[in-house]
């Protein structure tokens, strides 16, 4: 048999193989998930304890979601208790865990590697560059501050971190002009010395738009409810303006406006421009004993916000990620949530159900980072909790609604103005 009549043979026989069993066209990839978790490892507040559940649990509803996708998916963590979040520590350490990562075949070549960064921009930035290099691709879900056009330096990257908060400054400016309003008193609480996001937050109108800056009188006002109350900073705070703003978390915010009760600035004789960034919902009713001085004031509150999420399904997530931390980390969580716990669920949510429906499709279309970025651009994802637009830089598209709370309801209901 020359060579000829034994290609011959050959294609007949695959041709009958393929006749009795027609193959799949397009191979599923295999997924390869990474995360790096940097910070202590306290059970209440540090990011290990925090975040990895997060996203392990949302690995898993994908699993369940897309079982062919997901079937022989893989996860590997760098958990570092002992790294700081942020600063030249956490680049060095980065840098370590990445290079560790590579070292033991984490990043490979025949899967499409998918990373979900829960770092802020520090560390951010090795695994971006790894990311480039290596072309696979990266969800940044916690911070993004500063990175100036990321498209160009990370073009494996589409962001899903929350931390853009000029959008909020914006909508703040826009009320202040609407009602004319010239004064502005800014409570932040915080431990004497710190920059904490409530005052960066609170310091946009200062920072975004100079020209505004020119024409407003503003006061800041520093407090530490750990060691005082309210009283204080309100009373400071009522001898130079009537609109008071905070950025705290619901907590404190709590505290205020129950301070400000006692105070009787709740009378309709004082604003207090509450601005809250993330998405998990706003809870009021607490059952405790500020309950009551918390709802009459809430009449006197003007919210600048994402839109809500859905309560329901935020609830299920809420109940899911604690479960899991208790099951990883043996301990009881707090009754709180991160923050940034809705950005890196939907980071993991958005990926999976992009490449369920690219990857059954076309297999090149998985081959990468850059291409599984081009599937994701200038597009809006309907998920259960909240729609999530991406632009075309591959950042997310915020949407701040500023409420007010209805007045022709007592069930903590706030109308929504665009």
């Amino acid at each position: 048999m020359n060579m000829y009549h034994l290609i011959k043979l050959l294609v007949l026989v695959n041709l009958c193989g393929i006749l009795k069993e027609p193959p799949q066209l397009f191979a599923l990839p295999t997924l390869n998930f990474l995360s790096m978790h940097l910070g202590d490892a306290h059970a209440g507040t540090g990011l290990v304890m925090t975040m990895q559940p997060v996203i392990s649990y949302a690995l898993n509803e994908s699993r369940v979601k897309y079982p062919d996708l997901f079937r022989n998916y893989t996860y590997f963590t760098a958990d570092d208790d002992n790294s700081a979040h942020c600063g030249p520590d956490a680049v060095q350490s980065s840098v370590g865990h990445m290079a560790s990562f590579v070292g033991k075949g984490h990043i490979r070549s025949d899967s499409l590697t998918v990373f979900i960064a829960p770092l802020c921009g520090d560390a951010f930035n090795v695994v971006g560059d790894f990311a480039r290099e290596l072309d696979f691709f990266v969800a940044p879900c916690m911070t993004m501050a500063d990175i100036k056009k990321p498209g160009e330096r990370f073009p494996t990257m589409v962001s899903f971190a929350s931390a853009d908060i000029r959008p909020f400054g914006y909508a703040v400016l826009a009320l202040l002009e609407h009602y004319a309003w010239l004064s502005v008193a800014i409570i932040t609480d915080q431990p004497p010395g710190t920059r904490s996001t409530a005052q960066r937050l609170c310091g946009i109108p200062l920072e975004v738009l100079p020209a505004v800056r020119a024409q407003l009188n503003l006061l800041q006002i520093e407090t530490d409810s750990r060691v005082e109350n309210f009283t204080r900073a309100l009373t400071e705070a009522s001898n130079f303006t009537r609109i008071i703003m905070s950025c705290d978390g619901v907590a404190s915010q709590r505290k205020l406006l129950a301070d400000a009760a006692k105070l009787e600035m709740t009378r309709g004789n004082f604003v207090f421009i509450y601005v809250y960034s993330f998405w998990s919902p706003l809870v009021w009713n607490l059952g405790d004993a500020i309950d009551e001085s918390v709802q009459d004031a809430l009449n006197s509150q003007i919210i600048v916000s994402p839109p809500p999420a859905d309560p329901d399904v935020f609830q299920n997530l809420y109940t899911g990620v604690r479960e899991r931390r208790r099951a990883m980390y043996n301990v009881d969580p707090p009754n709180t949530t991160t923050g940034f716990d809705v950005p890196c669920y939907e980071a993991v949510s958005t990926v999976a159900l992009v490449l369920n429906e690219s990857c059954s499709t076309n297999s090149v279309d998985c081959q990468g980072g850059r291409s599984v970025v081009r599937k994701m651009l200038d597009k809006t994802f309907r998920l259960p909790l909240r729609p999530v637009t991406i632009d075309a830089e591959g950042q997310p598209i915020t949407v701040v609604y500023i409420q007010k709370r209805n007045e022709l309801s007592n069930q903590g209901v706030f109308k929504v103005r665009r």
